[in-house]
């Protein structure tokens, strides 16, 4: 059976263009409250649904540049980088060539001239932050205070549906009500107890027309992966039918 890419390709231009339309949105509004997280949890699954929908189909220059992108969100939302108003000009520079590369797998036009420059802003701004990174676009430089790493972890609660740990993340809230209180020079307990170990059961059952988009079930393994330890992965394979009866774009 000859299976039809250029149906699954228009999949993915579809969804890529909801996906940048949604950072595009998110960084605007991030302008505006850079201490807000979730703007920035928002991006960041939006980029790497991008990217990982890309190189299933092979769009190496996507998936690549995506990948510089995400690396940089990561830490951001993590707090290791601040979200000052020169990065985010950053993110929007690299949101319009991101949707340049779109275009140019999808059309055949030229790939964006200031994708190398874009690159190394984004590997800049990592290893020295977001002031050397905007060096390297011929920008001024000003100090910006750092923002507080605020509303991390809120109560508790599930998983998000992108298998980041949401209300019921077991790491401490940073920001409000860390002060410790003073305590006697005779009393050497921690100031604070040690976070107890948790638990979760996930259940991922895929839809059948999840490989039809090229989403890739393993992804969801590989994000989980990286939030925590695997007790135990099983597959239930009472429902697989015979070899000779798999749809395999199903």
């Amino acid at each position: 059976m000859k299976i039809d890419l250029q149906r699954f390709h228009a999949a993915f231009f579809d969804e890529a263009a909801e996906h940048l339309a949604v950072m595009e949105s998110a960084l605007l509004d991030l302008e505006r409250a850079p201490g807000d997280h979730e703007l920035l949890h928002s991006i960041f699954r939006a980029a790497h649904s991008i990217k990982g929908a890309s190189g299933t189909f092979g769009f190496g220059d996507i998936a690549g540049f995506t990948h510089h992108l995400e690396s940089l969100l990561d830490r951001m939302r993590d707090g290791r980088i601040a979200p000052t108003s020169e990065l985010v000009e950053l993110l929007l520079r690299s949101q319009d060539v991101l949707a340049a590369l779109v275009s140019a797998a999808k059309d055949g036009s030229p790939l964006p001239p200031e994708l190398e420059s874009i690159v190394g802003a984004i590997e800049n701004a990592q290893a020295s932050g977001p002031a050397a990174g905007l060096r390297v676009l011929g920008h001024g430089l000003r100090t910006v205070p750092a923002m507080p790493r605020e509303g991390l972890v809120e109560g508790e609660g599930d998983l998000r549906s992108d298998g980041r740990a949401g209300s019921g993340d077991p790491r401490p809230a940073r920001g409000q009500g860390d002060e410790r209180p003073a305590r006697d020079q005779g009393d050497l307990r921690p100031a604070q107890e040690p976070c107890p170990t948790r638990e979760y059961l996930i259940s991922f059952q895929p839809g059948p027309d999840l490989l039809r988009f090229g989403m890739d079930p393993v992804l969801v393994l590989r994000d989980l992966a990286g939030l925590g330890e695997f007790v135990e992965v099983s597959a239930d394979t009472s429902r697989l039918p015979e070899l000779e009866q798999i749809v395999p774009d199903q």
